[in-house]
């Protein structure tokens, strides 16, 4: 089963848990999975459009998810969905 690494900005939402378990075999289904699991994360991870906040970048392995087919984007049982917040500043 897929994993999903959780940043720390994001962990109240997951009980303080770095790392969960989820069902998948789309970015998608993850983020479904997850978002049963730990309600609270959506709102915080993605807008009412159902898109990711662009604050926000989801990395299969080395690819961010924009750069593939989003959230269609395919993940194997033995791969991580890495969650990354944007990084801002001059």
């Amino acid at each position: 089963m897929p994993q999903i690494h959780i940043p720390a900005s994001l962990r109240s939402h997951t009980d303080g848990q770095s790392v969960i378990t989820v069902d998948g075999e789309v970015v998608a289904d993850a983020l479904v999975s997850i978002f049963n699991q730990h309600p609270s994360l959506k709102p915080a991870l993605m807008d009412e459009a159902q898109h990711i906040h662009p604050f926000f970048n989801l990395f299969v392995g080395e690819n961010n998810i924009r750069d593939m087919q989003q959230l269609d984007t395919p993940i194997s049982a033995t791969q991580a969905l890495l969650i990354v917040p944007a990084l801002a500043g001059g």
